[in-house]
């Protein structure tokens, strides 16, 4: 058996090949575990930073090892990602690997999750990778393609060799009991997180936002965006709630509006939501750069390995001719896209309530 891990770490190498060969019976007992590492590109930051990311990052490796192999040379692929997460505002480690078969399906695991020495933060700031920081507090020179930080931090009883064999190891659980895996995720089974799309910047349309949220936990679900919703209404949740997320999972204190660095964590911000939502409710009132944004990463969310998320736009009668031929043509192209027109905010109600129970 052939695996195609996407990196030439040896670590990463090493890992993989152990997780494989601890289950010769499901991957063949006459057959030797072949591990190849080639270097493949995650398309997120050089020191990822959140849980999302990690998996983003993961998937990405892998997905790009299983399309280079043109001939078909290996049977299953591997991606591995770690990431700096915040857990209580103090930064911890975690990596995460995605296994993909030859056919395409996939499956996540990670290693534990530990903290890292407050100072790592220090590095981060002046756009450091942890292997940097790593090397500065451990003495030792590439210390990633040893025992890592892990390493270092547990005086060698735990070093990134483990930390990578329990990241495959856990994906792996999904390929070892096939025949419970068999079965397709049924996502409408799981509690609703709702984005609220409208226009900030354009001027919210009266309290619209506040019944909208009042409508969408009237059917148990939740909107995961407060911040917009709270905007023009209630400045400081607005600000707490930008505060909270900006210091658990970005890790930096946030500025105040206006400041710099303040547009790049709402844009953070709000693509991090967009992709946790499982619904989106659009409001199509007024001209907005940033809701047709919204509405496009929506809708790319499958090329991004995540689950389509249901969408609801909302347009007054009257305007709907008005409306954007692009947002109109994505309504028609993509399923889980649909316009809807009211008259009256009695009407919105009852769209939202259809959109959410059905």
């Amino acid at each position: 058996m052939r695996v195609l891990v996407a990196s030439t770490n040896p670590n990463k190498l090493a890992g993989t090949e152990r997780a494989f060969a601890e289950f010769p019976e499901v991957f063949g007992e006459s057959s030797e575990v072949t591990v190849v590492g080639k270097k493949f590109q995650s398309g997120v930051r050089d020191q990822p930073i959140g849980y999302e990311e990690a998996i983003r990052g993961a998937f990405n490796r892998a997905e790009s090892a299983r399309k280079s192999d043109k001939k078909g040379e290996y049977d299953f692929y591997v991606g591995i990602e770690a990431s700096i997460v915040f857990v209580k505002n103090y930064p911890h480690l975690v990596t995460y690997a995605c296994v993909m078969s030859k056919g395409g399906s996939y499956y996540f695991g990670s290693s534990k999750l530990h903290p890292l020495p407050a100072k790592v933060v220090e590095s981060l700031a002046i756009g450091q990778e942890l292997a940097a920081f790593a090397e500065k507090i451990s003495g030792v020179k590439d210390v990633r393609s040893k025992g890592g930080i892990a390493g270092y931090l547990f005086k060698g009883t735990y070093t990134r060799t483990d930390v990578n064999y329990l990241a495959v190891k856990g994906a792996l659980a999904g390929f070892i009991r096939v025949g419970d895996f068999k079965d397709s995720v049924d996502f409408s089974k799981l509690p609703k997180s709702v984005y609220v799309s409208v226009s900030i910047a354009g001027g919210i349309v009266k309290d619209l936002p506040l019944q909208l949220m009042e409508w969408i936990e009237q059917t148990g679900a939740v909107v995961n965006d407060k911040h917009v919703v709270y905007a023009g209404h209630d400045q400081a949740a607005r600000e707490n709630f930008i505060r909270q997320y900006a210091a658990e999972f970005f890790g930096i204190k946030a500025p105040r509006e206006g400041e710099p660095g303040f547009d790049e964590l709402i844009y953070k911000l709000d693509t991090y939501l967009v992709d946790e939502a499982t619904h989106m409710i659009v409001v199509l009132e007024k001209p907005s750069h940033g809701v047709g944004m919204e509405i496009e990463r929506a809708l790319s969310r499958p090329a991004r390995g995540l689950p389509t998320a249901k969408i609801l736009g909302l347009v007054k009668d009257l305007k709907f001719l008005k409306l954007s031929r692009m947002v109109r043509g994505a309504a028609e192209k993509y399923n889980n896209f649909v316009l809807r027109t009211y008259k009256t905010e009695g009407e919105i109600k009852d769209l939202v309530i259809e959109f959410l129970t059905e």
